[in-house]
């Protein structure tokens, strides 16, 4: 399989098509994660992945938090990638607390940017607002994107908890989709998400209170980082 798939990298690099790499971490490929970084290198200068395993779509199964690596396992890896390590040092080198929410639950720019869609017509305004869709096969993309899908964000309010105040959302990037999708409420919190936003603190030098956060119970056989 590896042959097949760097044969086609190959070919497409060869055509000049201009493609990304990207990688999901997960208990069974860890140990490749070298590897995959000297493997990223031969087809450009990023090595994109990504360790935040949420939950199921609605057509899939399983349980993914079984395969997710511990928020310290996280973390660590963040670090040792220099690519990664210096994103965080540049986002986190004028940080300041966030102002607590009031008006919606969101902080990113969720349905300004731009939909995505996936592959049966259907419009979101993000990859991961899997429960918020418009199927553009009944209308326009106009229509979905300048009418419906503003209403239906619109009707997300504020959802009291600790996440409305919370200091660290820049750190753990937890937001109404991937709560939805985690199967938490929208206002969230998740156990995983707290405990990764609060590691990644502490390993950047983030000034914080003596609770800000909920933090998750130590899993047995994690990284020193974890407890």
């Amino acid at each position: 399989m590896l042959a097949r798939v760097r044969s086609a990298l190959d070919l497409m690099a060869e055509s000049g098509v201009a493609f990304e790499l990207k990688t999901v971490l997960t208990r069974r490929n860890v140990h490749e994660f070298e590897a995959l970084r000297r493997l990223f290198s031969e087809y450009g200068k990023t090595f994109r992945w990504d360790a935040e395993l949420l939950g199921t779509y609605q057509t899939g199964g399983g349980d993914p938090a079984a395969e997710r690596l511990s928020p310290g396992e996280v973390v660590a890896l963040e670090q040792a990638d220099p690519v990664r390590d210096g994103e965080w040092r540049r986002l986190l080198q004028d940080w300041e607390p966030a102002a607590p929410l009031a008006q919606t639950p969101f902080r990113c720019g969720v349905g300004m940017g731009g939909p995505h869609f996936d592959p049966y017509g259907r419009m979101r305004p993000c990859m991961v607002f899997e429960s918020l869709s418009y199927d553009v096969r009944r209308g326009s993309v106009r229509e979905g994107w300048r009418q419906v899908l503003p209403r239906l964000l619109g009707g997300f309010a504020v959802v009291p908890g600790p996440c409305v105040s919370c200091a660290l959302p820049q750190l753990c990037r937890f937001c109404p989709a991937a709560a939805l999708l985690a199967g938490c409420s929208v206002g969230g919190p998740s156990p995983f998400h707290c405990e990764l936003g609060r590691l990644r603190a502490q390993a950047y030098g983030i000034a914080q209170e003596e609770e800000p956060i909920p933090r998750a119970k130590p899993r047995a056989g994690v990284l020193a980082a974890d407890r």
